[in-house]
């Protein structure tokens, strides 16, 4: 993989899950040419412009490096114009609008778009690498454009690029894929008179290829879609092409009911697995109570002590769930919730017993927020006009993560959606020696409904308004990935995204954009229409259960957090259908 890490996440997932090995050696580094002044002051220039105005962005880092720097708000009323899907992904996790993406991902149908949509008298500005193609710029200013061309970077080969491309091909490696022809002829340089031997080159489309060639490079693949899915796809093809569905086979020859005749044979082809060890199992430790305590709105959970608890948790990993989730309920609150960072807390308690009992045998994970602290229900600290505080409430996360990972937590799971939680208490964690303990961050969680037996069940429903403030909107999928990414940029070891299962269209989107481990909480109101509907005779609990957690893994979850954790990790242990 020719790309650097952050461009190649994609990429890499994609050939991972066709089960290719990757070792990333990346050819290309960006070196900006243009300050963020200059490029703020191009974007102001084409927002005042009287006549219709058009972006164009023919890579996802021109993209990012523009839309790091400009506001979205900015480009209101700007047509955006992209080369292919992952720009306009670069473009949309920003917050702005796409409306020109041709079907055919290259600058020549890009430009043939625009021409099509009209730019005669337009206001083009093109921020791009220094040496990209004028194929754009020219025909543009042939159909009537004025086109603003702006030099935003220039892309270099990293020092030890050669090194380290020498030892791979070294070891032996089947193919390397190239993203542009500046990868192409980065390559030839790093590989420095290395013999590729059977190595093939493969190539995101014709345009790389046809510079790869020129450079003698051993071309086997090029990609008809020029997209990282399409070049992942190509190179599976290439390498199995038996085990890929063409288009000349069909009935009788094909019979894909052949793989579902019997149990055996329907077990042996499943693509997606669902497994307890994928399972985590939430749990609510309550001080003040002598004896666990029946939850009426979660039928079948409890209220624990901190000793209910420990008997508890060892039947959870018995059944081979190997992580819980801890939540707090404390026996006074205050307007700031400062029994959550007590480091005789209920949970702190608990995380210390569960460590003693269980040592390394079980992951512990600590929610990290208020709102079961606060005696007014909401996420962090309160201004005098009731909003959330959001930097005053990032202090007080930092001291409860701390309280928490200094109890024994494994993993710290901030959850109040307040900005840059992640980095506060990443920092802060560090600060105290905790630089081991990761952090699973409550990335895209969504202003649900569903959440309402939760809120009965720790005691935090807000008294006043409600969490859209900073929860996020239902209808934003984009925005979820923009969240996702960010958290990754602040530390995040793992990403969740809450509620599951109305949210599966989030959860893969989630998934594309990024390798870190992906969780996704299936909350406490799934999880109680799933009891009510069974109760009620619609469905068996155990089929209903079972179907929906595995349609949760195959979207794209690593890690799916379900109140039916240690009920569906028995049922698994049966033989499946």
């Amino acid at each position: 993989m020719t790309r650097t890490r952050e461009r190649a996440a994609g990429l890499v997932d994609r050939l991972h899950r066709l089960g290719a090995d990757v070792e990333i050696v990346p050819l290309l580094t960006t070196v900006p040419i243009a300050s963020p002044d200059d490029i703020s002051a191009q974007a102001r220039a084409l927002a005042e412009a009287p006549a219709d105005r058009i972006a164009v962005f023919t890579s996802a880092t021109a993209a990012r490096m523009v839309l790091g720097v400009v506001d979205p708000s900015v480009l209101a009323g700007v047509a955006v114009a992209v080369v292919g899907p992952e720009t306009a992904a670069a473009v949309r996790a920003a917050g702005v609008e796409v409306d020109v993406v041709p079907s055919v991902h290259d600058a020549a149908s890009l430009a043939e778009a625009l021409i099509q949509r009209g730019v005669t008298g337009a206001r083009v500005w093109f921020p791009v690498a220094e040496g990209a193609s004028d194929v754009i710029p020219e025909r543009l200013k042939g159909a009537g454009a004025e086109v603003r061309v702006q030099l935003l970077y220039r892309s270099a080969m990293p020092d030890d690029a050669p090194r380290r491309m020498r030892t791979a091909l070294q070891r032996g490696v089947d193919a390397i894929t190239l993203t542009s022809g500046r990868t192409a002829k980065h390559l030839r340089q790093a590989a420095d008179g290395e013999s590729l031997g059977s190595c093939v080159v493969a190539c995101i489309g014709d345009a790389t290829a046809a510079v790869a060639r020129g450079l003698g490079l051993p071309v086997a693949v090029v990609a008809r879609e020029h997209t990282a899915r399409g070049l992942a796809d190509a190179v599976a093809a290439h390498f199995a092409p038996a085990a890929t569905l063409t288009r000349d086979v069909h009935f009788p020859t094909t019979r894909l009911r052949r793989l579902r005749r019997t149990p055996a044979l329907r077990r042996l082809a499943r693509e997606t697995a669902l497994r307890p060890s994928d399972l985590v199992q939430p749990f609510f430790v309550r001080a003040g109570i002598s004896e666990r305590v029946p939850i009426r709105s979660l039928p079948g959970q409890w209220h624990e002590t901190v000793e209910s608890l420990v008997p508890e948790v060892e039947a959870t990993l018995r059944s081979g769930v190997s992580a819980v989730l801890l939540f707090g309920l404390p026996l006074s609150k205050d307007s700031e919730g400062s029994e959550a960072w007590d480091d005789g807390g209920a949970v702190q308690q608990a995380i210390r017993g569960v460590r003693a009992r269980f040592g390394d045998g079980c992951a512990v994970i600590a929610d990290c927020c208020l709102d079961e602290y606060t005696d007014h229900g909401q996420c962090g600290v309160l201004r005098e006009d009731g909003s959330v505080d959001n930097d005053r409430t990032l202090e007080l996360y930092a001291r409860i993560a701390v309280s928490q990972a200094s109890a024994g937590a494994d993993v710290i799971a901030p959850s109040g959606m307040m900005d840059g939680q992640v980095r506060a208490v990443r920092d802060a964690l560090d600060a105290a020696g905790f630089a081991s303990t990761a952090i699973m961050a409550y990335s895209a969680k969504f202003a649900s409904v569903l959440y309402g037996p939760f809120r009965d069940a720790a005691d935090c429903a807000p008294h006043q308004g409600d969490r859209r403030g900073y929860q996020m909107d239902p209808g934003n999928a984009r925005e979820a990935v923009r969240e996702a990414l960010l958290d990754i940029e602040e530390g995040a070891d793992i990403v969740m995204v809450k509620p599951a299962m109305t949210y599966l269209d989030v959860v893969a989107r989630v998934r594309e954009a990024t390798m870190l481990p992906l969780a996704a909480y299936c909350v406490s109101g799934e999880y109680a229409m799933l009891r009510h509907a069974a109760a009620a005779g619609a469905f068996e609990e155990r089929d209903a259960v079972l179907e929906a957690l595995q349609g949760v893994r195959r979207a794209g979850a690593d890690i799916v957090i379900t109140y039916h954790a240690r009920c569906a990790a028995g049922w698994l242990s049966e033989v499946q259908p």
